[in-house]
C-alpha cells in the first residue's frame, strides 16, 4: 500500500477488524454499543435517560386511577478519549521486507490501540461500580495444595459475584466476568469451572472468552488489561446493560513525508464509555496465591 493507492475506507476497515478482535471490556456482549450509530452520524455525545422508580397500584372498580409522573436520570456518553496512530514506512524497508510488511504493521497498531481503549473502559467499570468487595485472598488452584485459611476459591468468587448482582436486581441474562491471567489460571484449575463450561460449548466464542457457567449465568473472559494494584487483579463482573461504549476511527490519511524517503500514515481514534447502571457491576481485588500443601477435600458439585 503506497500513498498513491491509499484508500481511507479500506485502511480504516483493515485497522478496525483486528482492533475489534482484540477488545475484551469494550466488545459487544460486555459493553453496550447501542449508541455507536448515533454518535458516528451526529456528534461526540449523547444523553442516556434512565427511567426512575415506577409504581403499580391495586385496582378497585369504581375508584379513580392515579397517574404517576415518570422521572429520569441522565448519563452522558461522550467520545472524549483520543489516541492516534502515526508511522512511517521507509522506501528501503518496503523494498527489502519479506511478506506483508504494511498489513502486519496495521494489525500491530490496531492491537496496541485496542489495549489502550480496553484499559480505559476497565477503569470506568472499576471506578464506577456500585458494589466493591475489596481485597480478597484467592487460592490459585495448584495441584497438591488446598486453600489456606482465609482464602477463597476462584469458584467462590464467581458465586459471590452472582449473589451480589442478584441482590442488586441486575439483569440475569448474558452476565459477564472479566478476569486477569492469574485468576483465569485459578479458574481453569477448578473442576467445577471446567465441568460447568462443558454445557456451554455450543456458544459462539467472543474475544478472550475462556468459558461459561450456565448455573451462575456468567460468560467468563480473560484480559491482560485487567486493572492491577500491588499484584492484585481487579475482577470485574456485570450485566450487559451496565456500560455504554462507542468508538470511531475519525481520521485516516497518508502522505509522502517531507523529511524522509517514506510514506507516512496516521489515524485518530476517538472513543468514550459511560456507566449507565453502576448497580449492575461488581468488583473484587483478587490476591491470587498458592494455598497450603495437602490435598483439598473433594468439592461438592
Amino acid at each position: 500500500m503506497s500513498v498513491e493507492s491509499f484508500k481511507p475506507i479500506l485502511w480504516a476497515a483493515a485497522l478496525d477488524a483486528p482492533f475489534q478482535d482484540a477488545l475484551v471490556y469494550s466488545q459487544t456482549g460486555v459493553a453496550n454499543a447501542r449508541f455507536q450509530p448515533v454518535l458516528q452520524n451526529s456528534g461526540k455525545s449523547v444523553k442516556i435517560n434512565r427511567l426512575g422508580a415506577v409504581k403499580t397500584r391495586k385496582y378497585v372498580q369504581g375508584e379513580a386511577i392515579t397517574y404517576d409522573t415518570l422521572s429520569t436520570e441522565a448519563t452522558e456518553l461522550v467520545m472524549d478519549q483520543q489516541e492516534y496512530y502515526a508511522f512511517l514506512i521507509e522506501d528501503i524497508d518496503e523494498a527489502q521486507a519479506a511478506g506483508d510488511f504494511q498489513n502486519e504493521s496495521t494489525r500491530q497498531h490496531a492491537y496496541a490501540m485496542a489495549a489502550k481503549v480496553d484499559t480505559h473502559t476497565a477503569s470506568v467499570l472499576k471506578d464506577g461500580a456500585k458494589t466493591k468487595l475489596g481485597n480478597k485472598a484467592v487460592f490459585d488452584g495448584a495441584d497438591f495444595f488446598r486453600p489456606a485459611e482465609g482464602q477463597m476459591t476462584a469458584w467462590d468468587v464467581l458465586r459471590e459475584f452472582s449473589k451480589q448482582l442478584n441482590k442488586n436486581s441486575a439483569p440475569s441474562l448474558d452476565r459477564w466476568v472479566v478476569v486477569g491471567p492469574n485468576m483465569a489460571a485459578a479458574l481453569l484449575a477448578d473442576r467445577r469451572f471446567t465441568e460447568a463450561d462443558k454445557t456451554g460449548t455450543d456458544t459462539i466464542l467472543r474475544n478472550g472468552q475462556i468459558g461459561s457457567i450456565p448455573t451462575l449465568g456468567f460468560t467468563v473472559y480473560t484480559s491482560n488489561q485487567v486493572p492491577v494494584t500491588a499484584d492484585r487483579e481487579t475482577i470485574i463482573g456485570g450485566a450487559p446493560n451496565a456500560l455504554d461504549f462507542a468508538s470511531q476511527l475519525q481520521t485516516a490519511e497518508a502522505f509522502r513525508h517531507q523529511d524522509h524517503f517514506a510514506d507516512a500514515f496516521r489515524g485518530l481514534q476517538v472513543w468514550g464509555s459511560a456507566l449507565a447502571y453502576p448497580e449492575s457491576v461488581v468488583t473484587l481485588e483478587a490476591d491470587v496465591k498458592p494455598g497450603t500443601l495437602g490435598s483439598a477435600p473433594v468439592a461438592a458439585a
